[in-house]
């Protein structure tokens, strides 16, 4: 080989060497969910069902079982807008679906004959005014209190519970007790309250003591992350008022315009845990879950909308909504199957999953 031709081959090689060097390296790929869950035929098309929805550009996670087997388990999207994808671990705010969660708190202080549904809520709360001596924890339950919200809700955030259940109390009744449904927020506020009050413990403790840890649920908490894993919190950017906000589902407030009503923060994973444990009794009796799911005014139980299906059965349900998040929990009681969605906004979970249960359990064909 002649110099001239191995001075031309070692400036190319210098020249490609170069040019490695400088290309920019390639993005990591993002790491699989290793919980994930796409379980045959149906795991399929219900995974289908959810790319396809918010117009390809669904966010957040889904979970749908039949029969105590899981079909589809699943995170869609970014975690936290940048590098992380949502898992089946991820944690979300599930905003007015935590009703639930304190509905069965009380119903579990009922079986520890700690308090009566039918007691005036006068007997656990003081300076209840005359207007309200009827209202009792039932109809706190079941949106019938005639309680309106308070004119300075505002403030509630930087209110101690007993100042925010003077604040409650304080506005005149809209209606008679137990004459008309009105949802709002206020009676779960006044039963988180009540719980404190015939617990002897905050709200909190009751909760994760007496209903997420004997239910399993590991990875279920409040919006002030106590006790969570935070770097599995999703983040999301909200419009509010038109001026944008990134938070995460772990530093929202949490205060006594949120307890009791909103702010659990949970799991798919978490949410199927809370369905078998309902099933069984390690939270309710056979008696207290008939009380949990027995409608009322405008079909609304404890924490629950319960509706009849085409076939007859039971479904219960229940929505939420806080900045950024959108849940829906969906449960066939007499068919043993469950739907949990996590999205970016309550139509998107509301709509999918409808098409979900559509998917488990297909609407018959006239013969």
């Amino acid at each position: 080989m002649t110099r001239a031709r191995s001075r031309v081959l070692a400036i190319a090689a210098i020249a490609i060497a170069s040019s490695v060097a400088l290309r920019p390296e390639p993005p990591p790929a993002l790491a699989k969910d290793a919980d994930a869950i796409v379980q045959g035929d149906s795991g399929k098309a219900l995974d289908a069902a959810v790319r396809e929805s918010a117009d390809g550009k669904f966010w957040g996670a889904v979970l749908a079982a039949k029969g105590g087997k899981i079909l589809l388990a699943k995170g869609y999207g970014m975690a936290d807008l940048a590098a992380k994808p949502v898992t089946t671990r991820s944690l979300f705010d599930i905003g007015s679906t935590s009703k639930q969660f304190t509905a069965a708190a009380v119903l579990r202080l009922a079986m520890q004959k700690r308090l009566s549904l039918d007691d005036p809520i006068s007997k656990h709360l003081a300076d209840v005014p005359a207007d309200k001596a009827s209202v009792t924890i039932r109809h706190l339950l079941h949106h019938s209190s005639g309680i309106p919200y308070p004119a300075d809700s505002a403030k509630l955030a930087t209110m101690d519970r007993d100042a925010a259940v003077r604040s409650y109390l304080a506005t005149p009744l809209a209606s008679d007790p137990g004459s008309k449904f009105a949802y709002s927020n206020i009676g779960y506020h006044l039963l988180a309250a009540i719980i404190e009050r015939a617990s002897g413990v905050s709200f909190d403790t009751y909760l994760r003591d007496q209903v997420f840890k004997p239910a399993g649920l590991a990875d279920t908490g409040f919006a002030d992350g106590v006790g969570l894993d935070k770097s599995r919190a999703t983040a999301r950017v909200a419009t509010i008022d038109g001026v944008k906000h990134q938070s995460t589902a772990v530093v929202y407030p949490w205060n006594w315009g949120q307890r009791g009503a909103t702010g659990v923060v949970t799991t798919v994973r978490d949410l199927f845990a809370w369905d078998r444990a309902l099933r069984g009794d390690k939270i309710l009796d056979k008696a207290s879950k008939a009380v949990l799911h027995a409608p009322e005014l405008e079909r609304y139980a404890c924490g629950w909308i319960i509706e009849e299906t085409a076939r007859g059965t039971k479904r219960a349900f229940h929505g939420g909504t806080t900045n950024g998040y959108g849940s829906q929990y969906s449960r066939w009681l007499d068919e043993d199957a469950v739907v949990v969605v996590l999205a970016q906004d309550e139509k998107t979970a509301e709509s999918l999953a409808t098409r979900l249960g559509e998917i488990l359990f297909p609407p018959s064909v006239p013969r």
